[in-house]
């Protein structure tokens, strides 16, 4: 059979290829693409080549477990059909079946049935690829492990900084205040929080344009927020850019912490750690969906984290996040207009 594939020929030279592909072997089964999605954040680092040759892209997903060779296939967001099971899969369970899995961009994929998920009944088709976004988002949350009534501070209104901010509103946080530079996606983010309800009750949240604004916010805020260093209890950084976390490093309260949820590849930032931050015993936590986060990992495992993040998809009514639909065959100008430095909408949807 014939299938059409994204593929990075060198650094911002995509091109897509068609090859000929044999039907699944033992063990395997053949998935047809209907949708995709694209996380503009960790694949125009791949696109450009700012990442460490020397790191393996995911050696938690088997399509991904490989370093950065060219030619090269990176994505992992694919939704789709089982249309055909190899020998030793059971067919009455797979066959037909709407499914997730981590893959490349590509008309059709043949993967183990271990590397799949079985897309809900109650999930639409097309918001299914959100999967991915909103289980990086629960991971974060799981990291912070924010506490009733705390300032919580978000950096980036992207798709995962949207959705960390609804689960933050959500979490009993006291104050909720995410920064974001462009006005559409203050906006669109705006929008979907107000649409979908998602606040505790009490809880405050405010979008604004800067990190000034944002400690602004939290120093109007009740004295409750005020102590040795008056600021935010937890932040996370998920823009993408290296030099914001000094400035949220600037913004958090005596004891706080920020989790990383962005991928800098091989970006750099100065951090000033000579002033405020020897003497406010702030913490740094790194944060990757590929594990499991240390406050829950003893009690959660991933096949829990899959059923959570399921419901909390279907719970979220994505039809007011804002959507761009590509074409597959119109990836290459796709990243082609990403790397030029336009800002598209914070949700891809990539349509087979």
């Amino acid at each position: 059979m014939q299938r059409r594939a994204w593929e990075l020929a060198a650094p911002e030279r995509g091109r897509i290829v068609e090859e000929s592909v044999t039907l699944p072997e033992a063990g395997a089964v053949l998935v047809e693409a209907e949708w995709g999605a694209v996380s503009p954040g960790s694949e125009l680092l791949v696109y450009r080549g700012r990442v460490p040759r020397s790191m393996r892209l995911d050696d938690s997903l088997a399509a991904l477990d490989g370093g950065v060779r060219y030619p090269l296939r990176y994505g992992y967001i694919l939704t789709g059909r089982v249309s055909f099971c190899g020998p030793g899969v059971d067919s009455d369970v797979w066959l037909g079946r709407r499914v997730f899995t981590f893959h490349p961009h590509a008309t059709h994929a043949v993967v183990s049935p271990d590397s799949l998920l079985p897309i809900p009944d109650g999930i639409d088709p097309m918001h299914a690829p959100l999967y991915a976004n909103v289980e990086t988002a629960l991971t974060l949350h799981w990291d912070a492990s924010i506490l009733v009534g705390e300032a919580v501070l978000v950096t980036g209104l992207g798709i995962v900084g949207t959705l960390v901010t609804a689960l933050a509103a959500g979490s009993g946080a006291g104050l909720v205040v995410a920064v974001e530079p462009d006005a559409d996606r203050r906006a669109w983010a705006s929008a979907f929080l107000r649409a979908g309800g998602h606040r505790s009750p009490g809880t405050v949240v405010e979008l604004v344009g800067s990190l000034d604004e944002a400690a602004e916010v939290v120093a109007a805020a009740p004295g409750a927020y005020r102590g040795t260093y008056e600021g935010f209890d937890v932040a996370f950084e998920v823009t993408g850019v290296p030099s914001v976390l000094d400035g949220v490093l600037e913004r958090l309260a005596f004891g706080g912490r920020v989790v990383v949820g962005s991928w800098y590849g091989e970006g750099t930032s100065d951090l000033h750690l000579g002033g405020r931050f020897h003497r406010s015993r702030v913490r740094i936590v790194s944060s990757q969906v590929s594990t499991l986060p240390p406050p829950v990992a003893g009690r959660v495992d991933r096949d829990r984290r899959t059923r959570i993040a399921w419901t909390l998809l279907e719970r979220l009514d994505a039809n007011d996040l804002p959507r761009r639909e590509v074409p597959f065959g119109d990836l290459p100008a796709l990243f082609a207009e990403l790397a030029s430095g336009v800002r598209p909408e914070p949700w891809i949807a990539v349509r087979y």
